[in-house]
């Protein structure tokens, strides 16, 4: 009975965003991935314009504080980096039902692979190579941004 209490209880501190997911018919839920990919294609089309650098990077260490980390980069595809760069990022993790509400959460693990876009010397974004099945791919993201004039061919 107390373990019934307690998940009304948690149930009841879930952010309002988290209860409107709701469940969807397979259709249904086919289009909100494709209206959440185009909001995901388009938060990367605003981060390339106002990055001064994008790298693809593999995360080497990172801070106790969880704020800061080393990074080996393994390409540039926006701006001037040298083989290693250490950065810093703010903010705090947002929780949703759609890819795009996490698209500027940060996490970094060391060893982790990630597309890092940097903005008055903070991280804005850095998204894992490994996604999920319903977030902007790796190579979808890669494209986009040559696309765009960001990276070399």
């Amino acid at each position: 009975m107390i373990a019934v209490r307690w998940l009304f209880a948690l149930a009841a501190c879930a952010p309002l965003g988290a209860a409107a997911c709701g469940v969807m018919t397979n259709m249904e839920q086919r289009a909100a991935d494709r209206v959440d990919l185009d909001a995901q294609v388009e938060i990367v089309k605003t981060l390339a314009a106002e990055a001064s650098l994008i790298v693809v990077a593999r995360a080497v260490s990172v801070s106790d504080d969880a704020r800061s980390a080393s990074f080996a980069v393994e390409g540039v595809l926006k701006g001037h980096a040298d083989s290693t760069v250490a950065l810093r990022w703010e903010g705090g993790i947002t929780v949703g039902c759609k890819p795009s509400v996490g698209f500027f959460n940060i996490r970094i693990v060391p060893g982790a692979t990630y597309v890092v876009y940097v903005d008055g010397g903070l991280i804005r974004r850095a998204g894992a190579v490994e996604r999920g099945h319903d977030e902007l791919t790796f190579r979808h993201e890669q494209r986009l941004l040559r696309r765009l004039g960001r990276a070399p061919g």
